[in-house]
C-alpha cells in the first residue's frame, strides 16, 4: 500500500527520535553538573570504587584499551574506511562514516567549552589528560567510529553473522573505552555517559538524514537503471557478475540460474529456491 511506511523508511524516523532522546539526556546531565546535584555525588562514589580496585594488570589493560578511542587509532580507521567506500562508489556511506567522527569531534569540543567541567584531581589520574572533562572525547569517538562501521555492515547487506559480530564488537569496544577512562581517573562517569550519548545522537542524525536522502532501501538493495549498458557498473558500483549475464535490478530481474536472486553490492548471488516458490 502506498500509504504504508516501509520498515526501512521507519529507520530514519526512529533515528531522529533516538537523537532527540540523547540530546535531552545530555542536556539534563550538563545541568546536573552545573548544579552539583546527585549526579556529581554519584560520580565521586563510582570513581572511588574504580580507584579502590586498581591493579598493575588492570592498569596495563586499561592503558591499551583506552587508545582505541584516541585520534591516533580512530583517524586512520576512518580515513581508510572512507577511501575504500569512495573507491567502490559508496559516496553516501563514506559521508556518514567520515562525518560521524569529524562531527563528533566538533560537538565534543563545543560541549566541553560550554560546560567547562574540571577533570578528576591529578593525583587520581594514571595517564596525562588535558582540557575539560565533559563529555569524554575518547568515549564519544569509540561510538562514532566503531558504531558507524557496525551500521555500515548492516547498510551494505553483509551476511547476518558479520552484522551481528560487527554490532557486538562496536558495543564492547565503546563500553571498554568508556570504562577505561574512568578507571584511569581522567573522566567522571557522567562524562563517559555524555560522550556515548553525544556520539549516538549525532550518528543517529546522520543515519536518519541518509535514509531521507537515499530512500527507504539499504545500499545493497537500491535499484539499478535497467536501461544502462549491462557490461558496465552503475554509479553505485552495481553490474554483472560472472554467474549471471543480465544486469540486475534488486530481486525484480529473474536470475537465469535460480529464477530468483538476492542482490549485494556488485554481486549477483544465485539462491536455490524451492520449485514451489518459483
Amino acid at each position: 500500500m502506498s500509504g504504508t511506511r516501509s520498515p526501512r523508511a521507519s529507520v530514519g524516523v526512529a533515528a531522529f527520535g533516538i537523537a532527540l532522546v540523547a540530546l535531552g539526556v545530555i542536556t539534563k546531565l550538563a545541568e546536573s553538573v552545573h548544579e552539583s546535584d546527585a549526579v556529581v555525588h554519584t560520580d565521586n562514589r563510582i570513581l572511588e570504587r574504580f580507584i579502590d580496585r586498581r591493579s598493575s594488570f588492570l592498569t596495563g589493560v586499561a592503558k591499551v584499551v583506552t587508545q582505541l578511542g584516541s585520534g591516533w587509532v580512530v583517524t586512520p580507521i576512518v580515513v581508510v574506511s572512507v577511501i575504500a567506500l569512495m573507491i567502490i562508489r559508496r559516496r553516501g556511506a563514506a559521508l556518514v562514516v567520515g562525518l560521524s567522527s569529524a562531527g563528533t569531534a566538533v560537538l565534543v569540543a563545543v560541549t566541553k567549552h560550554a560546560v567547562g567541567r574540571a577533570r578528576p584531581p591529578v593525583v587520581q589520574q594514571l595517564v596525562s589528560a588535558h582540557g575539560d572533562a565533559f563529555p569524554s572525547g575518547h568515549s564519544a569517538q569509540s561510538v562514532a567510529c566503531y558504531g558507524a562501521l557496525a551500521w555500515l555492515a548492516w547498510e551494505l547487506g553483509q551476511p547476518r553473522r558479520v552484522r551481528v559480530v560487527a554490532t557486538i564488537a562496536a558495543i564492547v569496544v565503546a563500553l571498554l573505552v568508556g570504562l577505561s577512562r574512568v578507571y584511569l581517573g581522567v573522566h567522571w562517569p557522567s562524562d563517559v555517559l555524555s560522550g556515548w550519548l553525544l556520539a549516538i545522537g549525532w550518528l543517529a542524525t546522520l543515519v536518519g538524514a541518509f535514509r531521507l536522502v537515499s530512500g527507504s532501501k539499504p545500499l545493497a538493495e537500491q535499484p539499478v537503471d535497467a536501461s544502462a549498458d549491462p557490461a558496465q557498473s552503475d554509479s553505485e558500483g552495481y553490474g554483472r557478475s560472472a554467474s549471471c549475464s543480465a544486469t540486475f535490478w534488486r530481486a525484480q530481474t529473474t536470475c537465469p540460474i535460480s529464477k530468483r536472486w538476492y542482490c549485494r553490492p556488485g554481486v549477483c548471488t544465485a539462491m536455490t529456491v524451492p520449485s514451489g516458490l518459483t
